[in-house]
Formats: C-alpha cells, structure tokens, sequence
C-alpha cells in the first residue's frame, strides 16, 4: 500500500507490504529497508473503531438465541408440571415460581446484571476515546462471553430443578 510519494520519490506502508515505488516503478526494497520492517509477530495489533460494535450484535445474538431455544421447551415442562399435578392457574402460578425464581437463579441475575453495566460502560469508554484499545476489546469480549455463559448456566439450573420436579 503505498503512503504516498517520499522524499526520493518513493515511499512505503511498513504495515502492508514490502513492495516500494520508485519514481513509477516497482521494485523490492534494499535491505536496510527491509531491516526496518518489523516481523509479523513484532507488529502491534491494530483494533478498527468498529470492532465492538460487531461484538455486542453477536452478543445480543446470542442472548437472543439462547432464550428462544430454551424458553418454549421450558414452558412446555411447566405446563407438563402442571398437568401433572393437576394445579389450578392460581395454584400453578404460586406453586412454579420457584422454578423461576429462588436464591440461585438471583445470584445469576445479579451476575448478569453486573456484567451488562460493565458491558456498557466500557462500551461507552471506547466510544468516547478518539483511538482503539485492544485491551479494552479483549476484555469486552471476555465480559460479553462471561455473560453468556452466566446464562447457559442459569438456564441449565432451571432445568435440572424442573426435570427433578418431573421425576417425582
């Protein structure tokens, strides 16, 4: 890629190749240019601005995927515990929010809750800084990741309480 005309009339992007024009001409660099030239595993990462915002559309990708794979299928067991233990829609509501809601699945709300704001908060940093961080990217996605995982696991739990209750 070039860069534009040097002072010699030549000149070269050290990031995108080793190719230099000179005065109209391709040629291979001299060695000393090409000394100047840092390895591939000695360059630093370069992170594009828009690179979180890819992340946080996998992210609610993901989120929304995972609660319309797993939200029918649990439905359709509450509705089998309920059958089962021929509950009234009263009795079915007071008796299957525990299967929803109890301390467990608060402390995985709250994880999830805490991992959402600092979700946002470091994606409000990185809008608001004039450069990319790669650190910053990195450990957005590490959050992002934690968050769906707190979910699996969430909806995992349900479940097994749910089949345990079936069972019975």
């Amino acid at each position: 890629m070039l860069v534009g005309a040097g002072r010699h009339g030549y000149d070269f992007d050290p990031w995108a190749g080793s190719i230099i024009e000179w005065r109209g001409r391709w040629r291979q660099p001299s060695l000393f240019a090409a000394a100047a030239i840092p390895a591939p595993e000695q360059r630093t990462p370069r992170v594009r601005k828009k690179t979180s915002r890819p992340s946080s559309k996998l992210l609610q990708k993901n989120l929304r995927d995972l609660n319309s794979e797993n939200r029918p299928a649990f439905q359709e067991k509450l509705r089998e515990l309920k059958s089962k233990r021929k509950w009234t829609y009263d009795e079915f509501m007071q008796k299957a929010t525990p299967f929803v809601r109890d301390d467990k699945t608060a402390v995985y709300d709250k994880t999830s809750d805490q991992l959402l704001s600092e979700i946002s908060s470091m994606g409000q940093a990185g809008a608001q800084s004039g450069t990319a961080d790669c650190a910053l990217v990195i450990e957005l996605r590490a959050r992002m990741k934690a968050l769906t995982d707190t979910q699996v696991a969430k909806w995992r739990y349900m479940f097994e309480k749910l089949d345990a209750e079936l069972m019975k």
